[in-house]
């Protein structure tokens, strides 16, 4: 969030003077963690090691 919020502050879209409603900024908050997430999943899928076969 202090990555982000900064960010957000330059493109207008929050101010310390805020015109959007708080569910507002709570919801871009949970869409950008659900963001990281599904790349986090992403990334697991392809960095998953491939099982060896034992014989």
């Amino acid at each position: 969030m202090y990555i982000v919020y900064p960010v957000w502050q330059r493109a207008g879209l929050v101010s310390s003077e805020s015109t959007l409603p708080t569910i507002v900024i709570v919801a871009m908050m949970i869409g950008f963690a659900l963001i990281i997430y599904l790349y986090q999943m992403w990334q697991d899928e392809v960095f998953k090691q491939p099982q060896s076969e034992t014989h």
